[in-house]
């Protein structure tokens, strides 16, 4: 943008704030201040400039300073996020928190650990969400902007990119897309483990031009879900450079971790997102007819990230048992009575009913064909009572041990 006296001035959502007697102050405010002191600078520059100076004038959420955009506690909305939700109940379920009477869990304090690499220290966890502190923004707290109006990372703390490549870029969504998640009911938390690893191991720049790959920080599980995909998109096109920049969202990585795969995304995301990388659970490369599953993976574009199990998870305690644990005993040389041992996490009938123990097929028919490819209904038919084998349905749920 110029000046009336002919002088260039950058004005970009980049450039956040700037120095003035030793207080870092937004840059926008800062043209404003040197306006008032009689610099003669166009209506526009002076519009521009009163508009991301004000975005987060009053903001009762965190500032997220290098956009000027007020992000808000779990379900409030404004622009000061004054708002707050018309019915809390329904608006917790939505984001994965069950309770139909107390929300206290949902929508005020709760203890630090819940939330994102702990707010780093750098702000209050209300509820999984980080409230950050003034001068700090981000999903984890981890960004401000520098002397010069340029984000940087845990500043302060000597925090380098590393010199080995690939570099990652995050973005920085509006907190509706994963914040208001309850991070404790994700299953399958792979989006918020890139997230957190990406800035432990030193391969997360803040800067988007010199990144190698950018993460769109988000989890999608089923159709549904993946629409939330589209509308995030249209707001990083709107906001960023880099997915237009890269021929409509190539070196982008999005993470789904449903049980197929891509093919279990809405059509319109996958078509939106075609060029992008899927990181998902799955390598299905083949459709499988009995089952309906789709071919979802595409060699040479996509990646298949193991599943990650949280080691305070019943399931984790199984895993110990398997020869191929480092904890095995058998790995350090103790003998070991042999077992057969199975563990199905999750059902054997895929509407949970629990299974017909006298005849075949043992699920009813229905959703229950293509289950698990029929395999967990075939190990309990044929299991289920035979000699050195048990099979144990805890809870009403359908689950299957043999031992």
């Amino acid at each position: 943008m110029r000046t009336h006296d002919g002088h260039e001035i950058e004005l970009s959502r980049g450039q956040g704030r700037r120095w003035i007697a030793g207080i870092r102050v937004p840059s926008a405010l800062l043209l404003l201040l040197l306006a008032l002191a009689g610099a003669a600078f166009s209506d526009r520059v002076l519009g521009v400039a009163a508009e991301v100076a004000s975005k987060c004038a009053g903001c009762k959420g965190t500032c997220m300073e290098e956009l000027g955009r007020c992000d808000c506690p779990r379900g409030y909305t404004g622009y000061d996020c004054s708002v707050p939700p018309d019915d809390p109940i329904q608006m917790c379920k939505k984001y994965v928190f069950k309770s139909t009477s107390n929300v206290n869990n949902c929508t005020w304090d709760a203890p630090l650990n819940n939330c994102l690499n702990n707010c780093n220290k750098r702000g209050m966890c209300t509820a999984g969400w980080c409230h950050c502190n003034p001068g700090y923004y981000g999903m984890d707290c981890s960004l401000s902007l520098d002397p010069d109006g340029k984000p940087e990372l845990l500043a302060g703390l000597g925090y380098t990119l590393r010199k080995r490549r690939p570099s990652v870029y995050v973005y920085e969504l509006p907190p509706r897309f994963n914040a208001w998640f309850n991070i404790r009911m994700q299953d399958r938390p792979l989006a918020f483990m890139l997230h957190q690893r990406l800035l432990s191991a030193g391969a997360r720049t803040p800067d988007g031009d010199s990144a190698d790959y950018y993460l769109i920080p988000m989890t999608i599980r089923g159709p549904s879900e993946s629409m939330w995909l589209v509308d995030a998109i249209e707001y990083i096109r709107e906001t960023w450079p880099w997915w237009d920049k890269h021929g409509g969202g190539a070196r982008h990585l999005v993470v789904h971790t449903g049980d197929v795969g891509r093919m279990d995304a809405a059509g319109e995301s996958r078509k939106v997102a075609e060029k992008s990388i899927w990181l998902t659970h799955w390598g299905l490369t083949d459709d499988y007819a009995y089952s309906g599953w789709k071919a979802s993976h595409r060699p040479g574009l996509d990646i298949v990230v193991p599943i990650h199990i949280s080691p305070a998870s019943p399931r984790a305690k199984a895993l110990v048992h398997s020869p191929l644990h480092p904890r095995h005993p058998e790995r350090h040389g103790a003998a070991v009575e042999k077992t057969i041992e199975v563990l199905f996490a999750g059902r054997i009938c895929g509407g949970r009913e629990d299974p017909n123990s006298s005849a075949w097929p043992n699920c009813p028919l229905g959703i229950n064909k293509g289950y698990s490819q029929g395999v967990r209904q075939l190990v309990h038919y044929h299991h289920w009572n035979r000699t050195g084998f048990s099979v144990k349905l805890p809870n009403s749920l359908s689950a299957c041990h043999a031992a």
